[in-house]
């Protein structure tokens, strides 16, 4: 879904029109495009996981981390159950968001792992409204080219989501300046897990993926980890939760 955000605003969660409160989103992702399509989700942000709402009624979701549009509107993408299929409506009924005409609702699209999107109706609208905060320097910025410095990146972040994960959650962190990297986990004992980088990059966005394995590759239990960032002077720290 295509949601507006205006200018010193940012994406902090949605509220929608849920069918069945049985279902469970595995994640909800946040990502920038073109007005056309929703593109790639690769560039996607998680923010947040395992997701529930009630049944036939609006429900709402907070992000792990607001974030800011270089654009003036975000995609939203919620993760149906693979398995589920929608068969009524109502509890039970199977997963769903609801829609109605085009002026109560936002612009929407469905796809696949395939990567190809289908067009909800364009009289018709899906029923996703954002939850709003005032833009920081700290937040995540999706825009168009997230490879490069973005403009609006003008202080050094780390986001983690989805948070709780399992089996993965992706990283993302901005440096304003190149420097050397260091971004490792460790468990809540201080104790070294993994090492994700250890090179010099370029100033902008950045993310990487931890699949909650340590440096030898094997599982770590259900638990809280901490990453750290260290960017030149810059010392940065997320905790996460992997539940098995």
């Amino acid at each position: 879904m295509r949601v507006p955000v205006p200018a010193g605003m940012a994406l902090a969660g949605a509220r929608w029109y849920n069918n069945d409160g049985d279902t469970v989103f595995g994640e909800v992702l946040v990502g920038t495009g073109y007005p056309a399509s929703p593109g790639d989700l690769a560039g996607f942000l998680g923010v947040a996981s395992g997701v529930q709402g009630g049944s036939s009624g609006m429900a709402s979701v907070d992000f792990v981390a607001p974030v800011v549009a270089s654009q003036d509107a975000l995609y939203v993408a919620f993760a149906f159950p693979a398995a589920e299929q929608l068969t009524a409506l109502g509890l039970g009924g199977g997963p769903g968001v609801g829609y109605g005409a085009h002026h109560d609702g936002v612009a929407g699209w469905i796809g696949g792992e395939d990567g190809v999107w289908a067009r909800l109706h364009e009289d018709l609208g899906f029923i996703v409204e954002p939850i709003l905060v005032e833009a920081a320097p700290e937040m995540a910025v999706k825009s168009l080219d997230d490879d490069a410095p973005d403009a609006a990146l003008t202080e050094p972040y780390l986001a983690v989501g989805p948070n709780p994960f399992n089996p993965a959650t992706r990283i993302e962190f901005g440096l304003v300046a190149s420097a050397r990297v260091d971004l490792a986990v460790y468990d809540l004992r201080g104790r070294h897990v993994c090492t994700l980088i250890a090179d010099g990059l370029d100033a902008g966005v950045h993310r990487v993926r931890w699949d909650g394995r340590d440096g030898r590759g094997r599982a770590m239990a259900s638990g809280i980890y901490v990453f750290r960032l260290r960017a030149g002077a810059i010392r940065l720290t997320k905790a996460v939760t992997l539940v098995r």
